[in-house]
């Protein structure tokens, strides 16, 4: 029965892709209600339960001597929390909201355009870490939605685009998103508070074990989490690259994210419109293991706000940045409710450092420069 059940959520999932690639087909006209643009060929998957499995198991840290380990960063976790869901926090990246607080702690962050060519962070936090401080938040969008929903985080936000709530609704009836957000005045809403030192509305901030507390109490299960991400130790001092440095051009200087490699702590101090990007709950500079770039169709829908479209079903070109040295890959993402998978170009998984990992997507390779790939 459960097999059968996961199975038509899901059909229903993939029905509601279909659904969506057609609306925004039918509004590209000027409407305002646009809904992400899926490629055609997600229309026909369906995942089995038995797969699903399969990715969870190849992806376990915990088989590993010395375990368990988280799913999300490769750091050992204590056992009792190690099947915890992680925490996915949506993070204010416009120039009033900086210096954000609590992104240096995280697992993994991605990184995407919003409209206007202002980027937001999708703040994932394994089950072992839990700050007290995370924000601004901000509100979501549906490819926000679906980067959160495929770790089967919680997902926390303020607030939500008209086609981002498209997203959430559908992912909440039939995926089982756990959906924390800070503003809906007809949910319960999730613990915020506001710093008054800043203008609204770049000024909300979570607690993480807070967040958590309210799941407690409005039943939504902590237990779950998914990952597909394969880890390993440093390279040997010897086997480091010399000198690296990364560069994503989203959008304008005022949103490029630079990495400078550092052999000796074999990490990636990050920059921010060329200033050390500081995150300011513990007046650290952001600093991490790995960087992937994911390659995806990014377009502006053409709405009266310039909601951007976003592909994150299907498979692309990818770079994956660790050790001072560079691989290339592909993505692959082939249903919502599966995590994203980072292949080599045989198809095997890629193996990064334990730590802090940095996800941008980008259109096109033009948007990437590093050292490592001679430019």
């Amino acid at each position: 029965m459960m097999h059968q059940t996961k199975t038509l959520k899901r059909t229903v999932l993939t029905i509601f892709i279909f659904i969506a690639a057609a609306i925004l087909i039918s509004c590209s006209n000027g409407a305002s209600e646009v809904v992400e643009i899926i490629p055609e060929e997600s229309s026909s998957m369906t995942v089995t339960e038995s797969e699903t499995t399969a990715i969870t198991e190849t992806s376990d840290e915990e088989s590993q001597v010395g375990g368990p380990y988280s799913l999300y960063d490769g750091l050992k976790v204590d056992s009792d929390i190690s099947k915890i869901r992680p925490l996915a926090v949506m993070v204010d990246n416009a120039p009033p909201a900086r210096p954000q607080k609590g992104i240096s702690q995280a697992s993994i962050v991605y990184e995407i355009v919003d409209e206007g060519g202002v980027t937001r962070f999708v703040v994932v936090f394994g089950p072992n870490i839990n700050p007290s401080v995370i924000g601004p938040v901000r509100s979501a969008r549906p490819y926000y939605v679906e980067v959160g929903y495929s770790y089967d985080t919680l997902f926390t936000h303020f607030g939500y685009s008209d086609q981002a709530l498209d997203t959430i609704r559908y992912l909440v009836k039939f995926g089982e998103l756990a959906n924390l957000d800070t503003l809906n005045p007809d949910e319960p809403q999730a613990p915020f508070w506001r710093d008054s030192s800043r203008a609204s509305p770049h000024n909300a901030f979570v607690d993480a074990n807070k967040l958590r507390d309210f799941c407690n109490e409005i039943n939504i299960s902590l237990d779950g989490g998914r990952s597909a991400l394969k880890f390993k130790d440093d390279a040997l001092q010897g086997d480091r690259g010399s000198a690296d440095t990364v560069v994503l051009n989203f959008s304008s200087n005022t949103y490029e994210a630079k990495f400078v490699y550092d052999p000796s702590t074999n990490s990636y101090a990050k920059f921010l419109a060329g200033s050390p990007h500081i995150d300011t709950a513990n007046n650290q500079q952001v600093t991490a293991k790995n960087i992937i770039v994911q390659i995806t169709d990014i377009t502006n829908t053409g709405d009266e706000k310039g909601h951007m479209a976003v592909r994150t079903i299907g498979e692309g070109k990818a770079f994956f940045f660790f050790d001072g040295k560079v691989v290339e890959g592909i993505w692959k993402h082939d249903s919502l409710d599966l995590p994203f998978q980072y292949l080599d170009t045989n198809g095997n998984p890629i193996k990064i450092n334990r730590g802090l990992t940095w996800v941008g997507f980008l259109p096109n390779e033009d948007s990437l420069g590093a050292t490592s790939l001679g430019d």
